[in-house]
């Protein structure tokens, strides 16, 4: 695994077209985010008027005043860069099972305001799919049979549910794309922010 500051890097011994390798068809990253941002902003709406029917099952709270000062400010900070922290490495989970760390990139796009995690070698088609939903399925889904169990943990798993809902959008765009471009059991492989895809060398795959 390494870091690096910049766009997601290409591998220079990576010659897709030679290789058998087919660009997904994907919008460039400037629109991915001009469609990706406002189509989180309208998810995280509808996810918040989906919550406010499961927050009122907390116990009020009476008395209730904001006041921002600087430790808080602090705080809400560093909770923001923990959340960013735990979305990004909820992505290389199921690379780090499937293959391994050694091929992993995390990064931060400053041109875009954005990290990632990329991995530069090839994943099965339904790895790439999950990590993908990786942090949709854990810090948007799950917070919602947390909140019914615990109730007075409502407003902050819904905090973190709609936050998550938020930053989700480009995840889910990219998982639509794979999911209706990329043949069952063929592999994906990055090279910078373009996706290719094959079928395994020696299979023939249906569908």
């Amino acid at each position: 695994m390494r870091f690096r500051i910049g766009p997601v890097p290409e591998d220079p011994d990576f010659r897709p077209e030679a290789e058998g390798w087919t660009l997904l068809r994907e919008p460039r990253p400037g629109l991915m985010m001009s469609v990706a941002i406002p189509l989180g902003t309208l998810m995280a709406g509808a996810l918040a008027v989906g919550w406010s029917r499961i927050v009122p099952l907390a116990a009020p709270i009476d008395g209730f005043t904001l006041s921002i000062t600087l430790p808080a400010l602090a705080m809400a900070l560093l909770a923001i860069g923990a959340f960013i922290v735990a979305h990004e490495s909820l992505h290389a989970v199921p690379v780090l099972i499937a293959g391994s760390g050694e091929h992993m990139v995390v990064g931060f796009w400053p041109r875009y305001l954005a990290p990632y995690v990329a991995y530069l070698g090839a994943l099965p088609k339904r790895v790439q799919l999950l990590c993908g939903a990786m942090p949709l399925l854990v810090l948007t889904v799950l917070p919602v049979p947390i909140a019914l169990a615990v109730p007075a943990s409502a407003p902050w798993m819904a905090g973190i549910s709609i936050l998550n809902m938020l930053g989700s959008s480009a995840d889910l765009i990219m998982i639509a794309l794979i999911a209706r471009q990329v043949p069952s059991g063929a592999e994906t492989r990055n090279q910078g922010h373009a996706t290719w895809w094959r079928r395994p060398v020696g299979r023939t795959l249906s569908g």
